[in-house]
């Protein structure tokens, strides 16, 4: 299955980690993240491993849910720090606040290279940005 940009939801602005010109914050300093219960580092090795994972998730009105999901990044916000990835259930690119995410298992690795997931997750956030 290749994913196709859809419809979703915007979740604000998503401040990847990379380099700034000289002299400008990659994030505010006074922001303190909500305690994560899993690591990020095992999030990280996912994503570099192109490995899906099963979450098991507390959503914004406190359900619990289980998504898989293939992890392609990890995104600060204002607040909360935001796991990106497409969730095979609402086939379709969404956030997940590391906060709310109980565990992560890893699975299988999914077949579609990242590169082209990024590129659909680009489009998908374009197309966000034209239609709010």
């Amino acid at each position: 299955m290749k994913p196709s940009a859809g419809t979703g939801r915007r979740c604000g602005s998503l401040l990847t980690v990379g380099t700034a010109s000289p002299g400008i914050p990659l994030a505010r300093t006074d922001s303190v993240f909500p305690k994560d219960i899993v690591p990020l580092s095992d999030l990280r090795t996912a994503i570099r491993s192109r490995l899906r994972l099963e979450l098991a998730y507390i959503d914004g009105e406190r359900r619990s849910t289980k998504r898989n999901v293939w992890p392609l990044q990890v995104g600060f916000m204002d607040s909360a720090r935001v796991l990106v990835a497409w969730c095979e259930l609402r086939e379709d690119f969404r956030f997940f606040r590391t906060d709310r995410i109980q565990t992560a298992v890893a699975k299988e690795r999914y077949s579609v290279r990242r590169v082209d997931l990024l590129r659909d997750l680009k489009v998908h956030l374009q197309k966000l940005d034209r239609h709010p």
